[in-house]
């Protein structure tokens, strides 16, 4: 695919029942061209080639849209985001969104302050920070609609990191793929409730040209999470909950 139009993404992302703004196109090409740029100078991503962004970082990224809610004004956070997988493709298909992108990668904080300015995105807070450290810390802990993270990792060890930070009544919500669902979710059952949450639903779907099967694990927060979580990654990672 050479010359990506308005068109085809609004015929892409119909079949998932989500709304191409106008002008995504070009704003989709900048970013692309600003990873590409950065991706030689320093490793952000392995997906480099424009099919692979496109169906593999952008596509996947918005696909969960489809299973919000449209009401405007919502607040979101993209924990571990790397080069801005998924908050980036988010807030150019959803605007509206007011959204905060953490990493503990300076030079990845570095790419998306770039992005950021360059592509005058408005609503958008870049923080260098982890998410045991931010997740204590008022307006973030409990102030947000939707925790999203694509981040490798145990499903229970990203519970602990997104749910503090989920409003009550709000969703976390992570990506895993079929055979980590199977192997992750026994495992995450008692952290998910005793972080306040209960598992709403998992939604799985698939990438175009075989690109693979993912499961979205969607996390409901039912009451606020208890006061001595997160923990310390130490402490995640040598007593799991």
């Amino acid at each position: 695919m050479n010359k990506l139009s308005d068109q085809y993404l609004i015929e892409l992302l119909q079949n998932y029942r989500i709304h191409a703004p106008k002008g995504l196109a070009q704003k989709l090409q900048t970013f692309y061209d600003l990873l590409i740029t950065w991706n030689r100078k320093v490793n952000l991503t392995r997906l480099t080639g424009f099919e692979d962004f496109l169906y593999g970082h952008f596509l996947d990224s918005v696909i969960p849209l489809s299973y919000l809610p449209g009401s405007k004004g919502h607040r979101i956070l993209d924990v571990g985001t790397g080069p801005g997988f998924p908050g980036i493709p988010m807030k150019l298909v959803r605007p509206d969104l007011d959204l905060v992108l953490i990493d503990s990668e300076q030079k990845k904080i570095n790419f998306l302050e770039v992005v950021v300015s360059k592509m005058a995105l408005e609503g958008v807070e870049v923080v260098h920070t982890r998410g045991e450290q931010l997740g204590r810390s008022s307006p973030y802990r409990e102030g947000f609609d939707y925790v999203v993270s694509r981040a490798v990792s145990s499903l229970n060890m990203m519970c602990e990191l997104c749910l503090p930070f989920v409003k009550t009544y709000g969703y976390m919500i992570a990506w895993k793929t079929g055979k980590q669902i199977e192997e992750e979710l026994g495992d995450a059952e008692k952290a998910i409730q005793r972080l306040g949450g209960c598992l709403e639903k998992i939604q799985g779907y698939a990438l175009p040209d075989a690109r693979g099967d993912r499961k979205l694990v969607m996390i409901k927060k039912s009451k606020e999470t208890p006061s001595q979580y997160p923990r310390t990654m130490k402490a995640m990672r040598n007593r799991p909950l």
